[in-house]
C-alpha cells in the first residue's frame, strides 16, 4: 500500500522571499545575513522560491499565487549580531501563510520556515 507523503513532493509550492536586510558592519567586516540567506535558498529545491518585493510577495499571496511569504527585515543582520556587540536582541523573520489554498501546504510551508530560520543560524555561525 503506497503512502502520500506530503512533504516529499512541495518543489511546486510557490513561496515568497522578500529579502530587505540593510546588513551590518561587525569587527570591520561586512555581513548581511539576510542575503546569505537567499543564496542558500536559491540552491535549496525543497519550495518554489520567488525572490520579490513586499508589493509583489503580499498581492501574490492574496490572489492566491504563492502559499506563503518569507520576509527578512532590514535589521535582520543587526538584531541576530547582537551577541557580538554584548546587545543581545531576537532577530524575528515574517512569516505569512494563505491558508485558504490549502491545510496542508500551511503546515508545509511552516515546517520549511523552520528550516529557514535554522539555516540563517547556521551560515551565521560559520562566518
Amino acid at each position: 500500500m503506497a503512502m502520500w507523503d506530503p512533504y516529499g513532493n512541495t518543489g511546486h509550492i510557490k513561496v515568497a522571499v522578500v529579502n530587505e536586510d540593510k546588513g551590518d558592519t561587525i569587527r570591520g567586516k561586512k555581513v548581511n545575513v539576510g542575503n546569505t540567506m537567499v543564496n542558500t535558498l536559491k540552491k535549496n529545491k525543497s519550495f518554489d522560491w520567488q525572490f520579490v518585493s513586499r508589493e509583489k510577495a503580499d498581492h501574490e499571496i492574496k490572489m492566491g499565487k504563492y502559499f506563503a511569504g518569507i520576509y527578512i527585515p532590514s535589521k535582520f543582520t543587526h538584531e541576530i549580531t547582537g551577541t557580538l556587540r554584548k546587545q543581545p536582541q531576537k532577530a524575528d523573520v515574517e512569516f505569512k501563510v494563505n491558508q485558504k489554498i490549502n491545510a496542508v501546504a500551511s503546515k508545509l510551508t511552516d515546517t520549511g520556515s523552520s528550516v529557514v530560520v535554522e539555516k540563517a543560524n547556521e551560515q551565521f555561525n560559520k562566518q
